[in-house]
């Protein structure tokens, strides 16, 4: 996600009407829903006990990492020594090392909404409940009246990811450093494959968008000025980003915001008071 974020913030991007979302004709999906707090779930609608309830440490959820991830098909690992923990679900590899503000995702490090940590009582290992979505390609539900969980997974999700359709108009430097960052987010989001664009030009761009939109294709994320914006939202083309940027449990922390300039987050809104890009 944070990556994600890191693309909007190098230029000005807009969220149009397409929803990504992967085919769910003919997959197995598996449930799982726990509760904060408690040691009883269930998985496919089938009561189960954990070893582990999930917690909440300063505001974030966190889950029992093994019993999600065995619960979803995949090896799990222990390195006393080291202290690491390490996930394989299909051709990803997680390394989730303790009480560290990082992990390794498919060889790229990512930073997590709070360490991974092992729970004295127990000896399990919990991470943070965004981390689970984002490296496992899991679909997660926080439900804020009962506390609960829901975690879905389907191996379909990852062996064909979503495409997020991008058009930009970045050239050169900055357009290999983007496609670094693209290449990051897909190695690290397993369910998602950002598929970009690039357009020779501005002015290029704006023609492409707009005939795109008249003929009901637009991409997921272009680059954009913020007169076009200006003109997007007037014909309800667009989604606002904000709810993706503030949401509780699967937004950024404050931490994370804090990484980038003030100015970026305000120029961002339009005179609805809405954030659109």
């Amino acid at each position: 996600m944070k990556k994600l974020i890191a693309i909007l913030a190098i230029v000005v991007m807009i969220v149009t009407f397409v929803r990504v979302v992967p085919s769910v004709q003919g997959e197995t999906v598996k449930t799982i829903v726990v509760y904060v707090g408690k040691t009883t779930g269930t998985i496919d609608g089938k009561s189960t006990t954990l070893d582990q309830a999930p917690v909440i440490v300063n505001g974030r959820t966190l889950v029992p990492i093994r019993f999600i991830s065995e619960a979803f098909g995949s090896t799990v690992e222990w390195n006393g020594s080291t202290r690491e923990v390490t996930i394989k679900l299909l051709n990803n590899t997680i390394v989730l090392k303790i009480d560290s503000p990082t992990a390794t995702v498919n060889g790229y490090t990512v930073y997590l909404d709070a360490p991974a940590t092992i729970i004295k009582q127990t000896g399990r290992t919990v991470v943070p409940l965004r981390f689970v979505s984002d490296s496992l390609g899991a679909d997660v539900t926080w439900n804020a009246t009962d506390k609960s969980v829901t975690v879905k997974f389907s191996e379909d999700w990852v062996k064909n990811p979503a495409e997020i359709t991008f058009w930009h108009a970045m050239q050169a430097a900055l357009g290999k450093a983007l496609t670094k960052l693209i290449d990051e987010f897909n190695a690290t989001h397993p369910r998602y494959k950002i598929v970009q664009t690039a357009i020779a030009n501005y002015s290029s761009l704006q023609q492409k968008t707009t005939a795109a939109v008249a003929s009901g294709q637009p991409p997921v994320l272009t680059q954009a000025y913020e007169n076009w914006v200006a003109n997007y939202m007037l014909g309800n083309l667009l989604t606002p980003i904000e709810k993706f940027v503030k949401d509780p449990s699967m937004g950024l922390s404050q931490s994370e915001i804090n990484d980038f300039f003030p100015i970026m987050w305000k120029d961002g809104y339009m005179p609805d008071g809405k954030m659109w890009m």
